[in-house]
């Protein structure tokens, strides 16, 4: 009866702190994009600038919210928001006029991604995600004066593929902590402003309930 009674409370213990298929998080970290900036030089160019300098500002501070469901142990889907910072640069005009003009942009979008993962062992695990996600970038308008034309506020909406690589440390149960480097290709419009490959760097928390 000893035996019994104590083989039941190990497994109520072990019922409690299973824990269940859906979990929810966030991360934060940097990031950086990856363009020619030849679109950049020719959006500047239709301002009436002839000569320019071009001084970018990329590496940003990016963040994310995300929510997972377990499909199996080796597949979950997650799905969430992410926000790329805001990018600028400074372009130095020197002929016709000498001037500068300044023009921020925003990224951010909604994704969703199947990921795989690879056990290490009973805490520590690999994974590998890809998916798509929604973007919305914007361009501030910019004005360099000195008789130049204004290049005008834009955005730019569209569908980008999207992978990642990172790894997962379990705390207990219900608590992780995890690493991981997400990509997003092509986010803007080469026809207004241009395009830019996304990098992100993060450390994230998420709790399995």
């Amino acid at each position: 009866m000893a035996l019994l009674l104590s083989c039941a409370s190990v497994s109520a213990l072990a019922a409690e702190r299973t824990p269940g298929k859906w979990y929810a998080g966030g991360s934060i970290g940097k990031g950086g994009y990856k363009t020619g900036y030849q679109r950049t030089a020719d959006t500047i160019f239709s301002t009436g600038a002839t000569s320019v300098t071009v001084v970018p500002d990329v590496t940003q501070t990016m963040w994310k919210l995300y929510a997972g469901y377990q499909l199996t142990p080796q597949f979950s889907i997650e799905g969430g928001y992410w926000n790329f910072g805001r990018p600028s640069y400074t372009a130095n005009i020197t002929a016709p006029v000498a001037t500068s003009m300044r023009r921020s942009f925003t990224a951010q979008g909604y994704g969703a991604s199947l990921v795989y993962w690879l056990p290490v062992n009973d805490s520590f695990s690999a994974f590998g995600k890809v998916g798509g996600m929604l973007t919305n970038a914007t361009a501030s308008s910019a004005d360099p004066g000195a008789g130049l034309g204004t290049l005008p506020a834009e955005t730019a909406r569209r569908l980008n593929w999207s992978f990642g690589l990172g790894a997962q440390y379990d705390f207990n149960a219900n608590m992780s902590g995890r690493v991981e480097y997400e990509a997003v290709r092509k986010i803007g419009d080469e026809g207004k402003f241009g395009t830019a490959n996304v990098g992100m760097w993060s450390l994230g928390l998420n709790y399995r309930y």
